[in-house]
């Protein structure tokens, strides 16, 4: 991967060097500016102070190198873009050896050391139409919050009701895809996803290289409609989903036969993001994420979550906030099951314009990840994230 790595700054510099008859009349600027490279990287360092599978600590860590192309700034047409993200993922994860919960308690949780793409796109816009082709990250199109998101624990970024029912293409299992997405109006967006139904598995030798789309792994079809709502001046999202596999099969390796894990599964999902109060460097906002699949299919068929954030808690410059949030994961009782339910609480400082450090509490109520029964779990992280 080193090689790769060094490949992409030798061929972003050998782009800015490229005579190419621009329309902007400094080359040499429109170059530079068509091409931009970002890395970030985010650190856990997390603790089992008491229940689940044991005490003790772990370490997680996620740096990322992204870098972006843009046609129209390099004067070859309007409305490209090709988009790069490559990861490496490291740690032990503190779900699986520590706590045993099955909504996964930190985002950056790979469950091994590695390198990998995570996404390699190219996205086309036509006026009112987008269209995204190649290794996506579905999460960052469909079934997103934007509050959500400042919270730690896996669960708030993407359902599990979706993730741990249908291979996903998320991270860190990414695998090919399709979307498009019109925007009607001001206040309607429509989105639409067709992705691999098995994404290639991460840890294995191709470390993401080796794409393909077999017959028996099926589909995922995605699509969205989103809505913007105004509730006393202040802006609401509201996104209403729908998904649906086709159908998976497995290869028997005692027999080399196929097998179907299951022939279609589907659900439905509803996301809330509410901006209630703004005031120049201060906002409260809340979110609530539902999503539902039949019990007849899924084992966990239900997921709701709600919080809030409030930004510039304590500093007047807005560079702090808060967050508290509650997480239900819902079962069936096929295999008696009980309801695992997750209560999170984080304070955010901004130290820096790049660097950034995050407590944060979690209290897992029935941690539900192993066949064991298990205590309720309380962990505490320390999460830092540094940008360049």
């Amino acid at each position: 991967m080193k090689p790769i790595l060094v490949f992409l700054l030798i061929f972003k510099l050998a782009f800015q060097l490229i005579a190419i008859e621009p329309a902007n009349e400094n080359p040499t600027i429109q170059s530079w500016n068509s091409i931009s490279i970002e890395a970030s990287y985010i650190g856990d360092f997390v603790g089992n102070i008491s229940g689940g599978l044991s005490k003790g600590t772990s370490y997680l860590g996620l740096a990322n190198f992204q870098t972006d192309f843009n046609t129209e700034l390099f004067g070859i047409w309007k409305g490209g873009n090709l988009f790069l993200n490559v990861g490496f993922a490291h740690g032990k994860s503190p779900s699986e050896n520590l706590i045993g919960d099955f909504q996964i308690a930190s985002n950056i949780d790979a469950g091994g050391n590695f390198f990998f793409i995570q996404e390699l796109w190219f996205n086309q816009k036509i006026k009112n139409l987008s269209i995204k082709l190649g290794l996506l990250d579905l999460n960052a199109d469909f079934a997103s919050s934007e509050n959500s998101s400042h919270f730690i624990n896996s669960s708030f970024g993407i359902a599990p009701v979706i993730a741990n029912n249908v291979p996903s293409s998320i991270f860190p299992f990414t695998g090919l895809g399709i979307t498009g997405e019109y925007v009607l109006d001001t206040k309607i967006k429509i989105q639409l996803g067709i992705f691999d139904g098995c994404p290639a598995i991460i840890g294995s030798s191709d470390r993401n290289f080796c794409w393909k789309i077999k017959d028996t792994d099926g589909l995922l079809f995605f699509t969205e409609i989103q809505f913007l709502k105004k509730i006393n001046e202040q802006t609401g999202i509201y996104k209403l989903g729908y998904y649906y596999h086709t159908g998976l099969s497995e290869k028997n390796e005692t027999n080399n036969e196929y097998y179907s894990v299951f022939k279609h599964n589907y659900g439905y999902y509803l996301n809330i993001d509410q901006v209630l109060w703004k005031n120049k460097n201060h906002s409260l906002g809340l979110f609530s994420q539902i999503s539902y699949s039949p019990p007849e299919i899924n084992e966990h068929n239900f997921y709701g979550s709600f919080g809030l954030n409030i930004n510039g808690c304590f500093l007047k410059s807005g560079n702090d906030s808060f967050g508290l949030a509650f997480a239900f994961a819902g079962f069936n009782y096929i295999k008696n099951h009980k309801h695992e339910s997750v209560m999170e609480l984080y304070y955010h400082l901004k130290i820096t314009d790049n660097f950034y450090i995050r407590p944060d509490i979690q209290i897992v109520l029935n941690p539900e990840g192993t066949e064991m029964e298990l205590s309720n779990a309380f962990v505490s992280f320390l999460r830092f994230g540094l940008n360049i």
